[in-house]
């Protein structure tokens, strides 16, 4: 009998077939949760990639001045005689404000940036001229844009004015 056991060789038993599973299972658990985590770092990575093109396709649209803003809408304002106003617009970007104004009076405009501290335009250009209506349209750069509407006349005008941002 002994000669036939030598034959055999020895006996692993059921220890080393449970040995293997536990074995298995654990390879197995090891690959499911790397499976997992590489799951969510995907749905990571698409999540972080769709925000980042919702963020390149807005600054295109700023590039290429195809944003645009309301920042009055036939607002009414009131000059005292021979006296100014002042409206103060936030421009975060370079871009460009169209103006539409009608007045009951004659009025003139003059543009400053606090971006440079100095005035660079002025509606109507020359500087004798005054209008009742108009529309004209300032370049404007980051910062805030500042105009200042002047009523030159002996008596109170009234200014309708509506102020688009485009950048």
């Amino acid at each position: 009998m002994e000669e036939i056991r030598k034959l055999r060789g020895p006996r692993v038993g059921n220890k080393g077939l449970v040995a293997c599973i536990i074995v298995l299972v654990i390879l197995g658990g090891l690959f499911y949760f790397t499976y997992q985590n590489q799951l969510n770092q995907i749905e990571s990575l698409e999540e972080n990639y769709d925000d980042l093109q919702a963020s390149y396709d807005e600054l295109d649209d700023i590039v290429n001045l195809n944003e645009k803003k309301t920042l009055s809408e036939n607002k009414i304002v009131y000059i005292a005689s021979d006296a100014y106003t002042s409206l103060i617009y936030s421009t975060p970007y370079t871009g460009y404000i169209q103006v539409d104004f009608t007045a009951s009076g004659e009025i003139y405009f003059w543009v400053q940036s606090s971006f440079t501290n100095t005035f660079y335009s002025r509606y109507p250009p020359s500087s004798d001229d005054t209008a009742t209506s108009g529309s004209f349209i300032i370049p404007v750069l980051p910062d805030v844009t500042l105009f200042f509407v002047y009523n030159p006349q002996s008596t109170e005008a009234s200014i309708e004015i509506t102020v688009t941002y485009v950048y």
